[in-house]
């Protein structure tokens, strides 16, 4: 093989690792938004979703009353009412449960039975993880 045939090949093979492979389409599926309270008693909570996109926000247990909407194609606004215990809140569809990492969430606010904001958030947790049924 001549010289430059053979940096030829190195320059388009090069570019062809470089350029990767995206996966292909997006994988859609379920996450589940899990919580973790250090209380008893939390009877709401206001919460912040960010990740690459959702399709539907739904509650996890069926005594919850879920509020969500889009505050960006990248942001949701959730308020999930209920007798509110560490575990699974919300599932959320997204187009590709394979950037499950990518999702986060933050809490805003949380009230008791008494309708009382709760002060000290540090201790509550979000966790966004992929729903063991998703293929």
């Amino acid at each position: 093989m001549r010289w430059p045939h053979a940096l030829a090949t190195a320059l388009v093979g090069g570019a062809l690792v470089a350029c990767g492979d995206d996966g292909g389409p997006g994988q859609p599926g379920t996450l589940v938004v899990s919580l973790t309270t250090p209380n008893t008693g939390d009877a709401g909570i206001l919460l912040t979703l960010t990740g690459p996109g959702f399709e539907n926000v739904a509650a996890a247990a069926s005594n919850q009353r879920i509020y969500w909407r889009l505050r960006a194609d990248n942001e949701a606004r959730v308020l999930v009412l209920a007798d509110l215990t560490s575990g699974p809140l919300l599932t959320v569809s997204v187009p590709d449960v394979r950037q499950a990492a990518s999702y986060a969430g933050v809490v805003q606010d949380v009230t008791d039975q008494e309708n009382r904001l709760r002060v000290g958030l540090d201790a509550y947790g979000i966790s966004v993880t992929r729903d063991d049924r998703t293929p």
